[in-house]
């Protein structure tokens, strides 16, 4: 869908009822592979040679090591393809906006080239005779000892009359918001790489190496985050879509500033 609004944005896209109809229809995949852990995945308690006492949520069964390894592997093997995909899709973008970008370039050196040249044109009108007309003349200044025109040309700006600031164009405010959707997707993708790796990572490790492997992991201080490390794309994504959005940035400094106020 993004590749679809950055590289064909004259085309059809999704309207807000079939986004949710897709994020409706998601769920059925979703379940299909998260069902098996119901009946794989139990808890017991391991303790250590030392005495510590640790609660396990994996697969303890033996009978389930060769289903578990299947599970697991497909699932990795659908993160890679996903992430593989991801990562076409926007360097097929950043191609797309590339391009886009050197054709904005060269219209705009172009149209400042005929601008200057039509200025030029004006400011160079042809000699008439008379002395009046080239003394009035705007650009040019006549002296009447030797009856010679020199020319001077002046760009002036003209100056709004009140202290509004000046607010970009609609061109500006469409491609800014185009590369903060596609900041906000980059690190969306950068965030599913860096929290489900540790997870699958951690899921075949346990499959293939011993108890006495898995205990002395499992006290590890980093053991409980990293097992977990799912989870930091649930609670990321939000923030995320946050701080990439124009308007929650505005909303937050505007709250900071009352805040302020109030205890000035």
């Amino acid at each position: 869908m993004r590749y679809r609004g950055v590289s064909k944005p004259l085309s059809r896209n999704i309207d807000i009822r079939e986004a949710k109809w897709i994020g409706v229809l998601a769920i059925i995949p979703s379940l299909g592979l998260s069902w098996p852990i119901i009946f794989m995945f139990t808890t017991e308690t391991i303790t250590s040679e030392d005495g510590t006492t640790i609660a396990m949520c994996g697969i303890h069964d033996k009978a389930y090591t060769t289903y578990a390894l299947a599970y697991h592997s497909v699932l990795l093997g659908l993160f890679l393809a996903n992430f593989i995909s991801l990562v076409v899709f926007y360097l097929v973008i950043a191609r797309v906006i590339i391009n886009r970008n050197k054709v904005f370039a060269q219209g705009n050196k172009r149209n400042r080239s005929i601008a200057i040249a039509s200025i030029m044109e004006q400011s160079n009108p042809k000699s008439s005779g008379n002395d009046a007309y080239r003394g009035n003349t705007p650009g040019s200044t006549y002296n009447s000892k030797n009856g010679k025109k020199s020319m001077s040309l002046f760009v002036q700006e003209q100056q709004s009359p009140g202290p509004e600031r000046s607010k970009p164009p609609g061109r500006y405010r469409e491609r800014s918001g185009t590369n903060n959707g596609l900041l906000m997707m980059f690190l969306v993708t950068i965030v599913f790489l860096c929290s489900y790796l540790p997870h699958l990572g951690y899921s075949i490790y346990f499959l293939l190496c011993s108890m006495e492997d898995i205990i002395n992991l499992a006290v590890t201080a980093s053991f409980g985050v990293l097992v977990r490390s799912y989870y930091i794309n649930s609670c990321s994504n939000p923030i995320i879509y946050a701080l990439c959005s124009g308007e929650f940035r505005f909303e937050v400094a505007e709250t900071f500033r009352r805040l302020f106020r109030l205890k000035s």
